[in-house]
């Protein structure tokens, strides 16, 4: 059913161009031709529409009489993704985990709030394989920084400094 010695692909092409044939009692802008045009626009904004990142902030919700827990993501951290469990007693922020997920390993932040300053724990982990059974501690670091971010008393050049996206993402106090 081919046109001449035409290989498939081609065959394809050569009956879109007898479409367009005169001869025939088509022109260019055939039926045919408009529904090819339909589905190529609507897969192009599929296409289009799927690459697009739409994130919605995720926030889960639990909560008793006086204590209130909530999930946060955390964006611009990690490719992987970042979250922040965070615990509000009477509606101030008290403590919370950040874990930050990256291709090789994880690391897990603990911020335990006081009046003048924020108590951190920060543990790094580093996957053995891909299957992440095995998980190895890679480094264990315990410091404090204040409200702005800055370390207190000692000073490290090798901490994980991710407060200012902490503070954007996640309200110290829940109105």
């Amino acid at each position: 059913m081919g046109v001449g010695n035409l290989s498939k692909s081609q065959d394809v092409f050569a009956s879109l161009k007898f479409m367009g044939n005169k001869e025939n009692g088509y022109t260019r802008n055939t039926y045919g031709f408009k529904i090819v045009m339909k589905y190529y626009m609507f897969f192009t904004v599929l296409l289009t529409i799927s690459s697009c990142n739409y994130k919605k902030k995720k926030m889960t919700l639990i909560s008793n009489r006086h204590n209130t827990t909530i999930i946060y993501d955390i964006d611009n951290l990690s490719s992987e993704g970042a979250e922040a469990r965070v615990l509000y007693r009477d509606g101030k922020i008290k403590e919370s985990t950040i874990f930050i997920y990256g291709a090789g390993g994880k690391t897990e932040i603990e911020y335990l709030f006081t009046s003048n300053f924020i108590r951190v724990r920060e543990q790094t982990y580093l996957y053995q394989d891909t299957t992440l059974n095995t998980i190895d501690t890679l480094r264990v670091l315990r410091y404090k920084i204040d409200y702005s971010g800055k370390t207190v008393e000692k000073s490290f050049s090798q901490y994980t400094d991710i407060f200012e996206e902490f503070k954007k993402a996640v309200p110290f106090i829940l109105k």
